[in-house]
C-alpha cells in the first residue's frame, strides 16, 4: 500500500477512523441491548460475544499509519466506513481503495 500521509490526509484519517470507531461500538451496544438475558447461561454467552468483540476490535482498529491503508480497506468492507467518507485522502490512496475488488463487487454504495 501507499506509504507516506500528509498532514491534512492523517487529519481525515483520523476523522473517519473515529468515525467507523463510533459505528462498531454503538453496534455493540445495541448488540447488548437487545441480548435481554435472563439466565446465568446467557450472561456467560453474552460475556464470550464480548470477549470475542473486544478482541476483534483490537485487531482492526489499529491506528498506525503503517497499517491504515489495510484498516480502511476492512472497515470498508464491513460496511462501517464507505468511500464518501475517506474523501481528502490522496488520490492515489482512493483510486487503490476503488480499485479493491470489493469495489469492483459493487460492495460500496456511496
Amino acid at each position: 500500500m501507499l506509504s507516506e500521509w500528509s498532514k491534512h490526509e492523517k487529519i481525515v484519517a483520523r476523522k473517519a477512523f473515529d468515525l467507523a470507531l463510533a459505528r462498531r461500538n454503538q453496534q455493540l451496544i445495541e448488540q447488548v441491548n437487545n441480548t435481554h438475558a435472563k439466565s446465568v447461561d446467557e450472561v456467560w454467552a453474552l460475556l464470550e460475544v464480548l470477549q470475542t468483540a473486544n478482541r476483534d476490535m483490537q485487531r482492526v482498529f489499529d491506528f498506525r499509519y503503517s497499517q491504515l491503508d489495510l484498516v480502511f480497506l476492512r472497515l470498508i468492507h464491513d460496511g462501517l466506513l464507505s468511500i464518501a467518507e475517506l474523501e481528502g485522502l490522496g488520490p492515489e490512496r482512493l483510486k487503490r481503495y476503488q480499485a479493491h475488488p470489493d469495489f469492483l463487487n459493487g460492495r460500496d454504495a456511496d
